[in-house]
């Protein structure tokens, strides 16, 4: 296990957080003159990346609320993720999602949400157009689709050492990665709607090497559709062999659940 932990600066937590949390971890540039060769295709990023584990302040703007938050996020392979939300020290929030589930456990409400983590599943649950694998590489500061399904769009450096890739997803969407050659790492993931609509903006920056994988310490997702933003500060990261057991949980009979998709 490697881990990497820099000083933590406690923030307290909100329920919201959890809800745009799931859809969640720019290099900057250091102004040398080095020319890049510009690979047609998007060059692989944290290949082999499996398992990790985060711990991170997070500070999400919703419905003209602000709303700070600690959360713990544990994602095994492509497969299943773990959320757990603390407010002054006490759980107050849970999430366990696979491709097929996905479950939202509101402790403070007693309350409880679940239903098939697909882009129509969580646009139907939060408004979040995406899906559970989406979620998970972006987590990973990996592009969503596989590397060869974006192209660079030019040979010029957008910004010095930068490259702007596309990719198109069927009649549906649009994806944009400004690329660091130096880092080998994602500085802006964007998706647009094929009328031009920015549905989705996430920035990656302060990038460190763990493990030989290059993870961003700060990241601001955007979620435009619905007016909303998220801002984190990784105070610890984790590549994890294996993790000790499961991440499912169960709910007490006497919590209300609503089904959605």
């Amino acid at each position: 296990m490697i881990v990497y932990c820099p000083k933590q600066r406690i923030r307290p937590l909100l329920i919201i957080t959890a809800m745009l949390t799931i859809m969640s971890v720019s290099c900057t540039t250091t102004g040398q003159t080095t020319k890049y060769d510009k690979a047609v295709e998007l060059p692989r990023i944290n290949p082999g990346l499996i398992n990790i584990l985060m711990i991170a302040n997070v500070t999400s703007e919703f419905d003209s609320k602000v709303v700070p938050s600690k959360a713990k996020v544990k994602i095994a392979g492509n497969d299943s993720v773990s959320m757990n939300f603390s407010f002054f020290g006490m759980t107050v929030a849970k999430i366990f999602a696979t491709r097929t589930y996905f479950l939202f456990y509101n402790i403070f409400e007693n309350t409880a949400m679940e239903g098939t983590p697909n882009s129509a599943g969580l646009k139907e649950a939060i408004k979040i157009d995406l899906s559970f694998d989406d979620m998970v590489k972006l987590l990973k500061c990996q592009p969503p689709g596989p590397e060869r399904l974006y192209t660079i769009v030019s040979d010029e450096d957008i910004e010095e050492g930068q490259g702007l890739y596309v990719n198109k997803i069927g009649d549906n969407y649009v994806e944009y990665i400004l690329y660091s050659y130096s880092e080998n790492a994602i500085v802006q993931y964007q998706r647009k709607s094929m009328q031009g609509e920015i549905i989705l903006n996430v920035y990656y920056k302060d990038y460190i090497k763990i493990g030989g994988f290059a993870l961003a310490q700060k990241i601001v997702f955007q979620f435009r559709l619905i007016d909303a933003e998220q801002k984190y500060e990784i105070n610890s990261i984790e590549v994890i062999k294996k993790f000790d057991k499961p991440f499912s949980f169960n709910t007490p009979s006497s919590v209300r659940k609503y089904r959605f998709n």
